[in-house]
């Protein structure tokens, strides 16, 4: 709101004095509110509280009464307490208004002091108000506003509160309101009164003053202030009195000056009449041409004088132009800067005048070219220069147009990446740009004038058939002609490069045909690429299907595993001491694993990804690998180590496919036999920037008696796609060394032709310095750990009864559920029915449904201590390779026996 504007100082002095005392009474008022509000709430609400807690910790001590003679689990007692309770709480009035209520924490109500609907907003409201934990509860119901606190009594799962009318709650606020309007009403009469003395003592003599003031300010001088004054205000009229008298001598002086002042302007009037006729003959003659015409000191180089067409041609106005300096209108580059313009006055001083082309600059910025002429001259004492400027823009762009285009054109036909040559109507040629140059052999001198065909000699690359002149048919047909595919061209030098190109006629002015031209381009490299895409696209294809199959083999191989695990630890129990049926399903559990690292390999081939990291024996993969790939050749190996071999820490399925790639490499080479000689060591000191290797490594060394490898191409066998044999991929080498880099390890190779190849790796080693350890009986023992409760989850029906086989034999209660959906809702059942799941192993990967990543998300959601194991037949996938980064708390790959799942519960709840 907008006051109006006070019209009198009195008005003004009132509206001061009532809105100081509102701004020092009103505060003080809201600040008193606000802490009784604080107290009546703080003291009521900690009443209502003691008040609910007293009431409550009664229905508490019957549950614990119940609990100390045995009968905590007899319904029919908790439900008569629980009836008594109600009975209690809905008796129990505190004060006026205060009523007690229970609501469930489903919604039901169970006890409210009035009928209250359970889809009204305030029961919406007041039930939000619970759940959410907020404390004290603010609701209204039947628009009367209440105030209470409420607890969470957990043996009924219900919300219990004692809630009353909060205006009764607040009651000493109102006094404390009514007391302190009555104080402000007295302090605003006692104010007015005030007000009304020192109107009449101060205000009153202040306006009669002031009216004195603006009659004289009128011009009556003779007028006199009337009225009493006091103190002060008697001396200020004195003052005004004598100011004004003072003031009518001084307006008599200034009149006799005023008359002589006017005659002296008459004087200079007729003398002034004289000089701007004068004026308007010069201005005529040099505002007449239309060049430029300014005159400047030859000593600071500050504008003079100007004439209108120089403001035309700078785009200033006259009083713009004398402010600024000569060298400000030229461009504003060294060549044309103050130093350069300084030269130009210096040698015109000299000879007296000197005429040149210059670059001038407009008022908005546009740089052009000007025509200057100088003079020297004086006026009176004042050396000066005269300056005529000529705008001859135009012309010199029309120069410069002319010349730039003919060296563009030069330039573009020489810097253009295609080959470009240009042809007279006899089919000659007239121009050969760089390009062409190159890919030609013929230079601009030594083929202007010759044949095209002789220049530009085409021939199908696939038949070495001369192709037909390009320039000659778009002579011929007019036309734009495009060269047909397989074209090669056979530079001069014999070489052969594929091109594609085109030909065009050159046409003149009027239509008319005087010329041709070819543009071509070297597509060798563009058709090798082609080739090597349409290879990468076989591979992906060809990986995708490795994939699916791995993963589909893995899932089979894990039931085998798995059930044959199962029934040697069954079998121990049953007969301890027969070996003769254990042996052959220990072959074959054998057999599984190595069938389990060749769907490794082909995970690797067809995804890649980030190596799955376990603590494990590399003599043992060196051994697998190579026996694998040996098998059946005339090639033998030797495999030596020390006993005290470091562990490593690595994928074993990936460092295996680096050993069986360098070994069939080998292999491959020595087609008549030969021997491969395997050297491990522990090593320190291996790198100085792999944090994975902590100054120690283990080195594999893989030495073959071959005929080595040549030294031009040493340097490229890690290249992707570089291969010496037809029907190699080039793939092999490149991959280890893709693995051993995500590994954090090293390969490298040393080769003399005839003496064989040594490629070395670098693998870092594993923290646990312990050896691994064979599998024994007493591994298949149970785990220490108790029993658990665990679900189960996995598209497989045999994956999941070889799973819960195994735990259950383990002495763990097992739920299974075939998808992400099934996992949530179980798990959320459990947590109801309160027989949580202490652990949960999850597949990755559900076709057509959600997999474990997807459900551990919304299963933190329904419990953030939810512990789980993620487990995959897609070993190499990221998830399984960084399981903690999302949420779980360990990773089993496909297939796993019981010794393993049994380490894996032993490492969680040791």
């Amino acid at each position: 709101m907008v006051l109006p504007r006070p019209r009198s100082i009195r008005t003004l002095f009132i509206l001061t004095i009532v809105g100081l005392i509102l701004t020092l009474s009103l505060p003080l008022l809201y600040s008193g509110i606000r802490i009784m509000d604080s107290l009546v709430g703080q003291y009521g609400l900690e009443l209502l509280q003691s008040q609910l807690d007293s009431q409550v910790a009664r229905v508490e001590r019957m549950y614990q009464t119940l609990a100390r003679v045995g009968l905590e689990d007899s319904r029919v007692h908790r439900q008569e307490i629980r009836r008594l309770a109600l009975k209690s709480f809905a008796a129990f009035h505190y004060k006026k208004s205060g009523r007690m209520f229970v609501i469930g924490a489903d919604g039901d109500i169970r006890l409210f002091p009035v009928p209250l609907s359970q889809n009204s907003r305030d029961f919406r409201t007041l039930f939000a108000s619970l759940t959410a934990g907020r404390s004290p509860v603010d609701f209204q119901v039947n628009g009367l506003r209440q105030q209470g606190v409420a607890v969470y009594f957990k043996p009924w799962n219900s919300y219990v509160g004692l809630a009353m009318d909060r205006d009764e709650l607040y009651g000493g606020r109102q006094l404390f309101v009514r007391i302190h309007l009555g104080l402000l009403a007295v302090v605003l009469i006692v104010a007015l009164l005030f007000a009304h003395w020192l109107h009449h003592n101060l205000i009153v003599p202040i306006i009669q003053l002031t009216r004195y003031a603006s009659r004289v300010r009128d011009g009556d001088l003779a007028a006199r202030p009337k009225g009493r004054y006091i103190l002060e205000l008697g001396t200020l009229r004195d003052d005004l009195r004598e100011m004004v008298r003072v003031l009518r001598d001084k307006m008599r002086e200034s009149r006799e000056q005023l008359e002589r002042i006017r005659e002296r302007e008459q004087e200079l009037a007729r003398l002034l009449t004289s000089l701007r006729a004068s004026e308007e003959k010069y201005r005529a003659v040099f505002n007449a041409p239309d060049d430029a015409i300014i005159i400047h000191d030859s000593r600071t180089g500050a504008l003079l004088d100007v004439n209108q067409g120089a403001e035309r041609m700078y785009g200033y106005d006259r009083e713009a132009l004398l402010r600024m300096q000569v060298s400000e209108l030229s461009e504003p580059v060294a060549a044309y800067g103050p130093e350069a313009v300084g030269e130009r006055i210096r040698q015109t001083l000299e000879t007296g005048s000197s005429r040149f082309e210059w670059r001038a600059r407009h008022a908005g910025g546009r740089v052009f070219w000007v025509e200057v002429a100088l003079h020297a001259t004086r006026f009176g004492e004042d050396q000066v220069v005269i300056a005529v400027v000529r705008d001859i823009d135009q012309r010199k762009k029309a120069e410069l147009r002319l010349a730039r285009e003919r060296e563009q054109l030069a330039v573009t036909l020489r810097s253009i990446g295609d080959g470009v040559i240009t042809t007279d109507l006899d089919g000659r040629v007239v121009l050969i740009n760089r390009v062409a140059e190159e890919m030609t052999g013929w230079t601009q001198d030594e083929g202007r004038g010759r044949l095209l065909s002789e220049v530009l000699y085409l021939v199908d690359e696939r038949t070495g058939d001369r192709r037909p002149d390009p320039a000659r048919r778009v002579l011929e047909s007019g036309q734009v002609v495009e060269m047909a595919n397989h074209t090669a061209l056979i530079a001069r030098d014999g070489s052969t490069l594929a091109i594609a190109d085109s030909a065009a006629p050159i046409i003149g002015p009027g239509g008319r045909i005087f010329g041709a031209v070819v543009v071509f381009r070297d597509v060798t490299e563009k058709n090798r690429l082609e080739q090597e895409l349409l290879k990468v696209k076989k591979l992906e294809s060809v990986g995708v299907l490795a994939g699916g199959i791995a993963h589909d083999f893995n899932n089979i191989l894990a039931a085998v595993q798995g059930n044959i695990s199962l029934a040697r630890t069954r079998l121990a129990r049953l007969i301890p001491e027969v070996d003769t049926v254990d042996q052959p399903l220990a072959r074959a559990e054998r057999a599984t694993v190595q069938a389990t690292h060749l769907t490794g390999q082909l995970l690797t081939f067809a995804k890649g990804g980030e190596p799955v990291r376990q603590t494990a024996s590399v003599v043992e993969i060196i051994r697998e690998s190579v026996e694998f790939v040996l098998r059946g050749s005339p090639v033998d190996y030797t495999l030596e180590c020390p006993p005290d071999l470091w562990l490593v820490d690595v994928d074993p399925g990936q460092i295996s496919q680096v050993i069986q790639n360098i070994v069939l490499n080998s292999r491959q080479a020595m087609v008549d036999g030969g021997r491969i000689t395997i050297i491990a060591c522990n090593c320190q000191g291996c790198s100085d920037d792999s944090e994975l290797f902590r100054d120690r490594c283990v080195r594999v060394d893989i030495r073959d008696n071959g005929p080595g490898i040549p030294a031009d191409i040493l340097d490229k066998i890690f290249d992707p796609y570089f291969t010496t044999r037809p029907d190699g991929s080039g793939l092999g080498l490149a991959i280890c060394h893709s693995i051993l880099d995500k590994h954090g390890g090293r390969i490298s190779v040393e080769s003399t032709v005839g003496r064989g190849a040594c490629f070395s790796l670098l693998l870092p080693v594993a923290s646990e310095e312990s050896p691994v350890r064979d599998r024994d009986e007493s591994e298949r023992q149970e785990g220490g750990v108790g029993s658990l409760r665990i679900l189960v989850m996995d598209d497989e029906a045999m994956i999941r009864e070889m799973a819960a086989g195994m735990l259950e034999l383990l002495g763990h209660e097992v739920v299974s559920v075939a998808d992400g959906e099934e996992a949530i809702r179980a798990y959320g059942r459990a947590l109801e029915q309160g027989t949580p799941f202490d652990l949960v192993i999850m597949d990755l990967t559900i076709p057509g449904g959600m997999g474990g990543r997807e459900a551990l998300v919304q299963l933190r959601k329904i419990d953030p201590g939810v512990r789980a194991v993620v487990s995959s037949g897609y070993a190499n996938d990221p998830v399984m390779a960084s399981f903690q980064e999302h949420g779980f708390a360990a990773t089993m790959a496909k297939p796993y026996d019981i010794d393993t799942l049994r380490r894996t519960l032993d490492e969680l709840f040791a």
